[in-house]
Order: structure tokens, then C-alpha cells, then sequence
């Protein structure tokens, strides 16, 4: 894994480099979504740690006769789903930003709108705690809505680039339940991802991916989708917890504050943290991505500024404290 740069510290003034936001896009998800066959509905979902739906974090999405185009379709996605910060990129792009510390995996369930062409991916994907999965679950109607052989395709993302398989219906001799789809998946996948980096566990519905960090540096991901009218696939991608060093420890009467200002050197953002436990180093993580750590004075007080910095989020780690800045 990386390492982040140090910064100066200098009278509680942190100066960030240029190059040390190597954490900068740390918390972001990208989901990909293809052109809709029909309408339908969709479902994006923020899980945590124990693979728990976060409360808020669940959107479905009714994908309408207006919708049945990659664009249109994020942007309705965009439009639903604003519990989460969401910017739209090239057509059919969904970029997840400023992720709770909490979420630790995201689930795109294309649900009964019959698309193949779907992904998750991220930068850092997590490597140590759950697999990423492409599910099939339950039984699939075997024809699409033009009455030909249904399409199921899982795949994955790494720095050496896309692996993609798929089956039809027909080559499954019209057995359209999930572990049967899973299985011809496997069959194909598996021998070809250890030279992308990754293994391929088969797990009945569903089939599980293990990335090699090494072939995760700048991306990892999965690839899913069916031209099936039914529901029943998706797709889910672990993210990787806080790089930064926990702090020492929390006395729960901690509080933060977050600003930001302009400057000669561009946005500068100052955290203020109060009631911490005098000696104690505290963690920060700015929102350029960098991780400051510092000791609490006699007041327990701790005092950091980043410039030039960036909308986001700055987060005391291990407290479970977070407040949003936005540059002027």
C-alpha cells in the first residue's frame, strides 16, 4: 500500500505539497451503469464492516420509459439519491464521493431493468476484510425482451486492465438458476483472473473476487450485468478503511470544528479540535486526504490547517467525527 507523504508541521499550521494527497480520492466508488433493455427498478446501497445496510444509505431507483439510456439513467440515480454525494462523468458514470468512514462496502443490484453493461470499481479497494461478488440470485427468465437467448456477464477491474466473460441462456441449455449461471461464470473467469491479479472463489449465487493488492494500485473492481428481464443480479465492492493511524484514544466529549478560508496559497481549511485528553495524539484526515497527527495541548485542544486544501470531509480517526468544508 502507499504511503502518505509527512507533513511540515510548524506552529499547528500543516503546509500540504503538491504531490502528498496521495489519499485525495481515498473514500470514492464508481458505479458504471449500462442501457436499460425496459423499465424497472434499481438499487444502490452503502454496507458496513459486518456487511450491514447503513440506515439512509439504501436508494431505489424507478428507471421509467424516459430512462432507458445509460446517461439518462444516472441521472435519474443522481436525482434520487441524494443521501449520497454523487457527481455524474461520462455517460452512464456514477461517482460515489466523500464516503463515510463507516461504509465499507457498495452494492448496484440492476434489478429487473435487463442491463449488461454495469461495474463498481475504486481506487483503493479493500483487500483484507470481505471479497468484491457478482451475484445471480434466484432464478432467471432465460429469453430477454426481443425473445432471444438472455446474456449474463461478470468480470473484473485491475491495474493490468478489464477481464469480462459472459454465457447465454443457451449454452446453459435454458437453466437459468443463479448457481448454474454462477458455476458457466466461474468456469470461464476463474483460469484467466490470477494473470489480472485476482482469484475467483465459486459460491453458489454468487461468485466471490479476492484482488492482490499489488495489481490494485490505481484501480479494482467488477463487472456484472444480464439481459434478463429478472431481478436478482449485482454487484458489490469492499473499500479500504482509513489509511490514517488511528488516534490514541477517544474520551467521547471530543468535538470538531471546520473551516475554510482563501488564501494566497488557495483554499485553506483549519479543524479545531476541543475537550480531547491533554498529551494525546490526535488523527486528522483533511480533505486533500493527508493524515496529521498531533497531540492535544494542556486544554486538550488540537489546531491544524492544510493549504492549499479541498472540498470534503476532515475526520478525526477512531472517533467517529466528521465535519464537511466547502472552499470558497
Amino acid at each position: 500500500m502507499k504511503t502518505v507523504n509527512k507533513n511540515l508541521l510548524i506552529g499547528g499550521w500543516v503546509m500540504a505539497v503538491a504531490t502528498s494527497s496521495v489519499f485525495a480520492d481515498f473514500r470514492t466508488a464508481t458505479v458504471k451503469v449500462g442501457d436499460p433493455l425496459k423499465t424497472g427498478t434499481v438499487r444502490l446501497v452503502a454496507r458496513d464492516k459486518d456487511d450491514n445496510i447503513i440506515p439512509g444509505k439504501d436508494c431505489r431507483v424507478e428507471i421509467t420509459a424516459e430512462d432507458l439510456s445509460a446517461e439518462r439513467k444516472a441521472a435519474k440515480i443522481k436525482a434520487t439519491c441524494v443521501m449520497f454525494d454523487i457527481d455524474t462523468g461520462t455517460a452512464g458514470e456514477l461517482k460515489l464521493k466523500n464516503l463515510n468512514p463507516a461504509i465499507r462496502y457498495i452494492d448496484f443490484s440492476t434489478g429487473d431493468t435487463a442491463e449488461l453493461g454495469d461495474s463498481l470499481r475504486t481506487q483503493f479497494v479493500s483487500t483484507v476484510e470481505q471479497p468484491a461478488r457478482v451475484v445471480f440470485e434466484s432464478f432467471f427468465e432465460p429469453f430477454d425482451v426481443n425473445l432471444q437467448p438472455a446474456i449474463f456477464r461478470a468480470g473484473i477491474v485491475t491495474d493490468v486492465g478489464e477481464l469480462s466473460v459472459q454465457v447465454s441462456a443457451a449454452e446453459l441449455n435454458f437453466q437459468t438458476e443463479g448457481p448454474i449461471i454462477c458455476q458457466a461464470l466461474f468456469q470461464r473467469l476463474a483460469p484467466r483472473a490470477p494473470q489480472y491479479g485476482a482469484q475467483i472463489n465459486y459460491a453458489g449465487d454468487r461468485l466471490e473476487v479476492y484482488f492482490d493488492p499489488a495489481y490494485t494500485v490505481t484501480q479494482g473492481g467488477v463487472l456484472f450485468g444480464t439481459t434478463s428481464p429478472s431481478p436478482g443480479c449485482s454487484g458489490g465492492l469492499p473499500l479500504m478503511e482509513s489509511p490514517c493511524v488511528p488516534s490514541d484514544e477517544c474520551n467521547g466529549a471530543e468535538s470538531l470544528k471546520a473551516t475554510t478560508t482563501s488564501r494566497g496559497c488557495g483554499c485553506q481549511t483549519k479543524a479545531v479540535l476541543k475537550g480531547g485528553t491533554p498529551g494525546m495524539n490526535y488523527t486528522l484526515e483533511m480533505p486533500s486526504g493527508d493524515c496529521i497527527r498531533k497531540a492535544a495541548n494542556n486544554r486538550g485542544k488540537v489546531v491544524v490547517k492544510e493549504c492549499p486544501s479541498a472540498s470534503g470531509a476532515v475526520r478525526v480517526t477512531g472517533c467517529d467525527i466528521e465535519r464537511l468544508v466547502t472552499c470558497p
